[in-house]
C-alpha cells in the first residue's frame, strides 16, 4: 500500500501540469484508464513484484481522477456564485 501512496504523491505536480495543459476531460480519462489497468493487473497478480507494480499503476491513475474532480467542483462553485445564493457552495462543502 505504501507504493501506491508514494507514487500518488509524486504524481501531484505531473497531474497539475496535465490539468493545465490538457484539461480535465483528457486527464480524468487517462486516470480512469490507469486505475482500471492497475486493478486488472492486481486481479491477476501471482507474485509480490507484480502486486507492487499493480499498486504503482493505480497510484498513477487515482490522483488524476481525484484532482480533476476537485478542479471541476471548484470551478463550478466559482461559476455558480453568479446564479445562486452566496452560501450555496459553503453548504455543499459541509
Amino acid at each position: 500500500m505504501t507504493v501506491n501512496f508514494v507514487v500518488y504523491s509524486l504524481m501531484g505536480p505531473v497531474v497539475g501540469w496535465a490539468l493545465d495543459k490538457h484539461g480535465s476531460r483528457i486527464t480524468a480519462t487517462l486516470g480512469l484508464f490507469f486505475g482500471a489497468l492497475g486493478f486488472a493487473v492486481l486481479a491477476t497478480a501471482k507474485t509480490l513484484p507484480v502486486f507492487y507494480t499493480a499498486y504503482a499503476i493505480t497510484g498513477i491513475g487515482f490522483p488524476m481522477v481525484t484532482m480533476c474532480s476537485a478542479k471541476v467542483v471548484g470551478a463550478w462553485c466559482e461559476f455558480s456564485t453568479f446564479y445562486r445564493p452566496p452560501d450555496f457552495c459553503a453548504q455543499i462543502s459541509q
